[in-house]
């Protein structure tokens, strides 16, 4: 059999392929090149939140997410309920 590796995004109520890749190589540096996005847009959000004067609980929400995107494995990430990149493998059959 053959495998695929996915590379998807999505939340809490969505979730889109973005790309399929024959080797997981190739999938993981989608996936970590969707990841830093997501970690950018968490930055920027949390620099917002603060000059803005936001209340704590927005703050604390953007350092969680931030936290969370700075993991490196795609088996250990989990930035739930939040916007995430997965990477998920599938055998196709003959």
């Amino acid at each position: 059999m053959t495998s695929v590796f996915v590379v998807g995004r999505g939340d809490c109520e969505s979730f889109c392929i973005v790309s399929i890749h024959r080797t997981r190589e190739k999938a993981l540096a989608v996936w970590n090149e969707q990841r830093l996005e997501l970690l950018q847009k968490a930055r920027e959000m949390l620099e917002w939140c603060k000059f803005e004067r936001k209340p704590e609980s927005s703050t604390q929400m953007y350092e969680r997410e931030i936290r969370n995107l700075e993991e490196t494995d795609p088996e250990k990430m989990d930035n739930y309920p939040h916007d995430c990149v997965s990477l998920l493998e599938y055998e196709l059959e003959d």
